[in-house]
């Protein structure tokens, strides 16, 4: 049966015009009507087969099993004069025959008396037939076919007349092949069921996917720990719907609400003695989420929480912990009793997990916005002219200036200012030495360079900022006075290179785990890319574009190797309907070379390497100056190419930038090797479909 095939409303209605000589509007009024009557047609089908063919048509057309069964029964109706039909069949749920179509001038209650017939027919497996059943002073005759697929029996088909009647063989044929086509009906529409309700589950799967990508967005989006917290609630309360909700975290021995969702703002701050609350206790304790149905039934909670959560009934709690810590803990509630259910206990554990992250960070970058107001009060009291912090980068081996007093950020970009360690100058002496170096008059220290805006500088104090043996800079004081520095003012200012020195460590590493965070996003972002097989062209799209934003680069491109040339597929950041129609040998350019050595490779100077294929550059008019370049390979065969060109800040790629491109070119492998053969398996599919239309 080709299940699969739906033909249009008016080829069924074409259909039927043949079989029955009648008026399509006619037809075309009996589809739209899924309450039949036996009056529905007013001709007669001239044979059996007509009748077996009509209703395989049917079958063939019509998903819906109640529609499709009254109009069979109808069908029937109109070839034989049968004072009852009905279709039964046994619940799954509650293992007792039901009525699933029935066609008769009497009510269905009349199907008591063929009861005990039906019974023997599902317990037999073989029709039966009663040619007098006395009943009331009436006679009744009834032909009960079994509904079976195998030897499992899941219905009965009925036929009777409410008088005395023999049926002919062809008949109880006829009936026991429709009978079959009712089992294969029944099946189908289970199946298509199913199907619906496992889409409804994908696309609810998909849309909690979606949040939780979301959720990725706002760790990363947002530093402020208000409105992390602000942005989680509302996103929880579509994963979980919820009438009010709370984010508590720890604070010494109890916890502190943070934010609040259907309940008033003056909560934030209030605390909790976790000691007083035996179901917090209890939760954080066991660093496991808590439901329960009805919480005003629960004598702890009645006994124990503040007077505002008294009136709550289903309660939902997931403790919020990193690394084993506990940080803090998410309640929801419901005033409806028996609300939350296990399903929504995982879903709130994973988002309680993921949402961890996010508060973390935040916490951590409260923390150190507050030793930077801490830098600017010791500032103030330092009182000198200019203060400068140097960043050491080990990849050009040279300090970079970060930071100044004098200098606002976009004027340090502008500046540019940078101290190869080789080039001899005061801070650059500071951090090859790694000490401190005092000098009291910049005009009797010989390597001393006067800085291009601050030329009236007369004394100078410099201090390596070293964690753990490693230098991460040089903090640098300037003074337009010679003499300047006292004992004391050397003892605080190697006070504040310490603190210094952490903060900036700490925040390297910070933004170290906040590049981690953006690298699992796109990760995550990606895996939700490639599910779709249907458009390949916008999956690569999408990944080169999260790829463009993860490294923050000038230009992507992804070029596939067909028929021993490479071909631009997609391009990025620069004109792809210009650069598309080039191709590359296999070992020509960058491209061509990583083809040929199977490995990725880095390009700090695209300009002077020999491997550059400027032609390309000049048609489209885009400069290389750096590159990375990734092989796309799937159980050793290489499929093509993955490019990064020129970092907006300027600076090379790195050999942590190339590991995580060379994961991103093994996604990209899958997601080309599966388009592959999902486009063969389509095309063969359709060709068997075809053979056997």
């Amino acid at each position: 049966m080709l299940f699969y095939y739906y033909k249009s409303t008016m080829d069924i209605v074409s259909f039927f015009c043949k079989i029955y000589k009648t008026r399509p509007n006619h037809i075309l009024k009996m589809r739209q009507n899924k309450s039949i009557s036996q009056k529905t047609f007013n001709i007669k089908l001239d044979s059996n087969l007509a009748v077996v063919q009509a209703f395989a048509q049917l079958n063939a057309t019509i998903i819906d099993l109640e529609e499709l069964l009254a109009m069979g029964l109808d069908i029937i109706n109109q070839s034989f004069p049968f004072d009852l039909l009905a279709v039964m069949h046994v619940s799954e749920k509650s293992g007792k025959l039901t009525l699933i179509s029935y066609l008769s001038e009497k009510p269905n209650t009349i199907l008591e008396i063929f009861k005990p017939f039906t019974t023997e027919v599902l317990n037999s497996g073989l029709a039966i037939e009663q040619k007098q059943i006395s009943e009331d002073g009436l006679n009744y005759s009834c032909l009960i076919v079994p509904v079976a697929t195998g030897r499992l029996v899941t219905g009965v088909f009925i036929i009777a007349n409410f008088h005395l009647y023999s049926f002919k063989p062809s008949e109880r044929e006829l009936f026991t092949i429709f009978a079959e086509q009712i089992m294969v009906a029944t099946t189908v529409s289970k199946l298509y069921i199913r199907k619906q309700q496992q889409q409804q589950q994908e696309i609810t799967r998909r849309q909690i996917a979606t949040h939780f990508q979301k959720i990725s967005s706002i760790i990363n989006s947002t530093l402020n720990l208000n409105d992390v917290l602000r942005l989680l609630l509302e996103h929880l309360r579509v994963i979980v719907p919820y009438s009010s909700a709370l984010v508590m975290l720890v604070k010494g021995s109890g916890l502190v609400i943070q934010a609040v969702a259907g309940f008033d703002n003056s909560l934030k701050g209030e605390q909790i003695n976790v000691d007083e609350n035996v179901i917090l206790k209890e939760v954080l304790l066991q660093k496991y989420p808590a439901v329960f149905s009805d919480m005003t039934k629960n004598q702890f909670w009645m006994a124990d929480s503040p007077k505002f959560l008294s009136e709550v009934r289903a309660w939902i709690g997931a403790p919020i912990v990193v690394k084993s810590k506990i940080m803090g803990i998410f309640t929801l509630h419901h005033d409806k009793p028996g609300y939350f259910d296990g399903a929504d206990l995982e879903l709130i554990y994973t988002f309680a997990n993921q949402a961890a992250i996010g508060i973390e960070n935040a916490l951590l970058y409260q923390r150190e916005q507050n030793k930077v107001k801490q830098f600017q009060i010791i500032h103030r009291r330092l009182d000198y002219e200019f203060i400068s912090i140097f960043l050491y980068r080990s990849q050009t081996n040279s300090l970079h200036l970060k930071a100044a007093s004098d200098l606002s950020a976009h004027e340090i970009q502008e500046l540019n200012l940078t101290f190869p360690l080789t080039k001899p100058t005061l801070v650059t002496a500071v951090a090859n030495k790694q000490s401190a170096l005092l000098v009291h008059d910049v005009t009797s220290f010989e390597p001393y360079i006067p800085h291009p805006i601050r030329k009236r500088i007369q004394s100078e104090f410099s201090i390596p900022l070293v964690i753990k043996g490693n230098l991460i800079g040089v903090f640098d004081v300037q003074s337009v006075y010679k003499h300047t520095f006292s004992p004391d003012d050397v003892m605080l200012v190697q006070t504040v290179a310490d603190q210094i020195a952490v903060a900036i460590e700490t925040a390297s590493l910070f933004e170290q785990r906040n590049k981690r965070m953006v690298e699992l996003s796109v990760f995550n972002q990606i895996g939700t890319d490639i599910a779709d097989m249907y458009d390949l062209d916008n999956v690569l799209i999408s990944i080169l574009e999260r790829i463009k934003m993860l490294y923050q680069v000038e230009g992507a491109s992804l070029l596939v190797l067909r028929d021993g040339l490479l071909h631009f597929e997609i391009a990025l950041g620069m004109s792809g309907q210009v650069i598309r129609p080039f191709t590359l040998k296999a070992n020509e350019g960058f491209a061509g070379w990583v083809i040929q050595h199977k490995r990725p490779l880095r390009v700090s100077n695209a300009a002077e390497d020999k491997r550059h294929h400027k032609g390309i550059d000049k048609a489209i008019n885009f400069t290389t100056h750096t590159l990375l370049a990734v092989p796309v390979q799937i159980q050793g065969q290489i499929l093509g190419v993955v490019e990064i060109m020129n970092r907006i800040d300027g600076n090379h790629f790195t050999q942590e930038d190339e590991i995580v491109l060379s994961f991103i070119a093994s996604t990209i492998a899958v997601t080309l090797e599966n388009a592959r053969l999902f486009k063969k398996l389509t095309n063969s599919t359709l060709n068997e479909q075809s053979a056997c239309l």
